[in-house]
């Protein structure tokens, strides 16, 4: 319903703010309050994604936005990658479908977290590698990306 869509986007507002008051804590640069991304995913029995990163490796993960006619160039970078996961809350390992973690330089083990209902996982979209392991039954979650957005003249 449109109740629930717009109870979820102030909830992700909320949860961008929080992050945006902790960002020199955080290391994190400006979130754009005006470009957050949301998706909800489907994963049938047997769906898995493969280990990626959420920022492309070219123009060091900056999306070009450009009006026609504007002497202005937009550019979005995702900062911050999230999950709620939205299944039950008991579920099984046996199940699959973890959320893999791959660790940075420096780290030695890779976590994986299993999707129960209610869990919320966040990372650096440019600095953590990932993967959803194989899934044995059907799960759903919401995926978004708070972004950093810059200006140039030209």
């Amino acid at each position: 319903s449109v109740d629930t869509r717009m109870r979820l986007y102030a909830w992700v507002d909320r949860l961008r703010s929080q992050l945006a008051d902790e960002a020199e804590l955080l290391s994190l640069p400006p979130l754009d309050p005006c470009s957050t991304e949301l998706s909800l995913l489907f994963y049938p029995s047997g769906g898995f994604y493969a280990r990626h990163l959420d920022v492309p490796a070219t123009a060091d993960g900056w999306y070009l936005r450009h009006r026609e006619g504007s002497r202005m160039q937009y550019s979005i970078k995702r900062t911050i990658s999230f999950i709620l996961y939205l299944e039950e809350p008991a579920w099984e390992a046996a199940w699959g479908g973890q959320l893999r973690l791959w660790p940075r330089e420096g780290d030695t083990e890779v976590v994986d977290i299993t999707p129960s209902g209610g869990t919320l996982v966040l990372f650096r979209s440019d600095q953590i590698e990932h993967e959803v392991l194989v899934t044995h039954r059907r799960r759903r979650c919401l995926v978004g990306w708070f972004r950093t957005s810059r200006w140039k003249s030209f």
